[in-house]
Protein backbone atom coordinates (compact mmCIF):
# COMPACT_ATOMS: atom_id res chain seq x y z
CA UNK A 1 0.00 0.00 0.00
CA UNK A 2 2.79 2.40 0.61
CA UNK A 3 3.20 2.55 -3.28
CA UNK A 4 0.22 2.97 -3.82
CA UNK A 5 -1.55 5.54 -1.73
CA UNK A 6 -4.56 6.29 -4.77
CA UNK A 7 -5.85 2.64 -4.39
CA UNK A 8 -5.20 2.37 -0.30
CA UNK A 9 -8.92 3.32 0.47
CA UNK A 10 -10.53 0.87 -1.97
CA UNK A 11 -8.50 -2.26 -0.31
CA UNK A 12 -9.28 -1.02 3.10
CA UNK A 13 -12.77 -0.85 2.27
CA UNK A 14 -12.73 -4.65 1.07
CA UNK A 15 -10.46 -5.80 4.11
CA UNK A 16 -12.96 -4.29 6.44
CA UNK A 17 -16.12 -5.53 4.64
CA UNK A 18 -15.15 -9.14 4.95
CA UNK A 19 -13.07 -9.26 8.28
CA UNK A 20 -15.59 -6.30 10.19
CA UNK A 21 -14.57 -7.31 13.59
CA UNK A 22 -10.51 -7.60 12.80
CA UNK A 23 -8.79 -6.91 15.86
CA UNK A 24 -6.40 -4.56 13.43
CA UNK A 25 -8.98 -2.36 12.59
CA UNK A 26 -6.90 0.71 13.69
CA UNK A 27 -4.08 -0.01 11.77
CA UNK A 28 -6.09 -0.64 8.50
CA UNK A 29 -7.47 2.44 9.21
CA UNK A 30 -4.28 4.25 10.11
CA UNK A 31 -2.71 3.47 6.66
CA UNK A 32 -5.90 4.97 4.98
CA UNK A 33 -4.94 8.05 6.93
CA UNK A 34 -0.96 7.74 5.70
CA UNK A 35 -2.45 7.38 2.49
CA UNK A 36 -4.12 10.56 1.98
CA UNK A 37 -1.70 12.05 3.54
CA UNK A 38 0.75 11.04 0.64
CA UNK A 39 -2.33 12.31 -1.55
CA UNK A 40 -2.74 15.65 -0.28
CA UNK A 41 -6.29 15.03 1.44
CA UNK A 42 -4.94 15.95 4.71
CA UNK A 43 -9.14 16.42 5.82
CA UNK A 44 -9.92 12.92 4.94
CA UNK A 45 -6.30 11.76 6.49
CA UNK A 46 -7.75 13.74 9.80
CA UNK A 47 -11.21 11.48 9.05
CA UNK A 48 -9.54 8.00 8.82
CA UNK A 49 -7.31 8.63 11.59
CA UNK A 50 -9.61 9.91 13.89
CA UNK A 51 -11.50 6.47 13.31
CA UNK A 52 -8.20 4.88 13.49
CA UNK A 53 -8.31 6.31 17.85
CA UNK A 54 -12.10 5.73 18.16
CA UNK A 55 -10.99 1.68 17.47
CA UNK A 56 -8.13 2.20 19.64
CA UNK A 57 -7.09 5.06 21.62
CA UNK A 58 -3.71 3.01 22.71
CA UNK A 59 -2.35 3.32 19.03
CA UNK A 60 0.70 5.85 19.73
CA UNK A 61 2.07 5.88 15.77
CA UNK A 62 -2.04 7.17 15.08
CA UNK A 63 -1.49 9.72 17.38
CA UNK A 64 1.34 11.01 15.76
CA UNK A 65 0.00 10.64 12.12
CA UNK A 66 -3.22 12.84 13.17
CA UNK A 67 -0.66 15.62 15.22
CA UNK A 68 1.04 15.78 10.94
CA UNK A 69 -2.89 15.82 9.91
CA UNK A 70 -4.11 18.41 11.99
CA UNK A 71 -1.15 20.63 11.38
CA UNK A 72 -1.54 20.84 7.66
CA UNK A 73 -5.31 21.51 8.00
CA UNK A 74 -4.19 24.30 10.64
CA UNK A 75 -5.83 23.03 13.60
CA UNK A 76 -2.24 23.44 15.33
CA UNK A 77 -3.69 23.39 18.96
CA UNK A 78 -5.32 20.47 19.11
CA UNK A 79 -2.92 19.03 16.73
CA UNK A 80 -0.53 19.69 19.85
CA UNK A 81 -2.68 17.84 21.95
CA UNK A 82 -2.85 14.77 19.84
CA UNK A 83 0.76 14.65 19.73
CA UNK A 84 1.36 15.03 23.54
CA UNK A 85 -1.31 11.98 24.14
CA UNK A 86 0.83 9.77 21.92
CA UNK A 87 4.29 11.12 23.92
CA UNK A 88 2.21 9.53 26.77
CA UNK A 89 1.40 6.13 25.00
CA UNK A 90 5.29 6.46 23.64
CA UNK A 91 7.66 8.54 25.67
CA UNK A 92 10.34 7.17 24.11
CA UNK A 93 8.95 8.07 20.30
CA UNK A 94 11.19 10.22 18.04
CA UNK A 95 10.92 11.54 14.26
CA UNK A 96 14.88 10.34 14.29
CA UNK A 97 13.63 6.83 14.60
CA UNK A 98 10.57 7.49 12.29
CA UNK A 99 12.67 8.66 9.72
CA UNK A 100 14.79 5.50 10.30
CA UNK A 101 11.78 2.94 9.84
CA UNK A 102 12.20 1.76 6.39
CA UNK A 103 8.42 1.79 4.69
CA UNK A 104 9.58 -0.03 1.64
CA UNK A 105 12.06 -1.47 -0.18
CA UNK A 106 10.60 -0.07 -3.49
CA UNK A 107 11.99 1.18 -6.00
CA UNK A 108 9.15 3.14 -7.49
CA UNK A 109 7.85 4.37 -4.06
CA UNK A 110 11.73 5.99 -3.07
CA UNK A 111 11.23 7.63 -7.05
CA UNK A 112 8.18 9.16 -6.26
CA UNK A 113 9.77 10.56 -2.86
CA UNK A 114 12.75 11.70 -4.34
CA UNK A 115 10.36 13.21 -7.12
CA UNK A 116 7.89 15.22 -4.39
CA UNK A 117 10.82 16.44 -2.86
CA UNK A 118 12.34 17.68 -6.27
CA UNK A 119 9.22 19.73 -6.55
CA UNK A 120 8.54 20.89 -2.56
CA UNK A 121 7.82 24.58 -3.00
CA UNK A 122 8.59 25.11 0.20
CA UNK A 123 11.83 23.56 1.08
CA UNK A 124 11.01 20.85 3.37
CA UNK A 125 13.49 17.89 3.25
CA UNK A 126 11.16 15.08 2.61
CA UNK A 127 13.87 12.08 3.52
CA UNK A 128 14.62 9.15 1.71
CA UNK A 129 10.98 7.13 2.31
CA UNK A 130 9.17 9.27 4.47
CA UNK A 131 6.52 11.62 2.84
CA UNK A 132 6.59 15.48 3.49
CA UNK A 133 4.66 15.74 6.37
CA UNK A 134 6.70 14.20 8.63
CA UNK A 135 9.66 16.87 8.25
CA UNK A 136 7.43 19.75 7.76
CA UNK A 137 7.84 22.55 10.07
CA UNK A 138 6.18 25.65 10.51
Amino acid sequence: MVSRAAETEAHVQEALRLSPRDEGVHRWMCSVGLAKLHLDANAEAVMWLRRSLKANPNYPFAHFVLAAALSLVGELDEARTVAKAGLALDPTFTIRRLKGFPLTGDAKFRCCNQARHSRDAHGWDTGKLMPAWVNRVD
